[in-house]
């Protein structure tokens, strides 16, 4: 429920950033902060505090080796989701679009050969 409750609120949140301008100011590097050194950060204490607390409370490095690897695994899948979602969702309100940059869209394998390439 967790995982899908992240989902909802990273489209949600991606939407609002979208039509908020704060994607296009990041693209033109118009942001004083860079986010890296916050992220990394951010990341390497997440795992630090990860194994220090499940160090602390199993006795066992295997549990801790498979629930780490679980975590990861569904952040993985999470993020793929998100943005296969994100995709799909952008092809619907602008199928015409895609259609323009990539004429094969839609069309049966048959009639497309080989003519285009991988769609995204």
């Amino acid at each position: 429920m967790l995982l899908l409750g992240l989902i909802v609120f990273f489209q949600l949140f991606n939407h609002k950033m979208l039509h908020s301008g704060a994607y296009a100011r990041l693209q033109k590097n118009d942001h004083k902060v860079k986010l890296s050194p916050i992220l990394t950060a951010s990341s390497i204490g997440y795992v630090i505090a990860h194994v220090l607390l499940s160090a602390f409370m199993t006795e066992s490095l295997f549990i801790i080796i498979i629930i780490t690897t679980g975590v990861s695994i569904l952040s993985i899948l999470t993020a793929f989701f998100s943005t296969s979602h994100h995709r799909y969702c952008f092809i619907l309100q602008n199928e015409e679009t895609v259609r323009k940059v990539y004429p094969q869209f839609g069309l049966p394998k048959s009639v497309r050969g080989n003519a285009g390439g991988k769609l995204f």
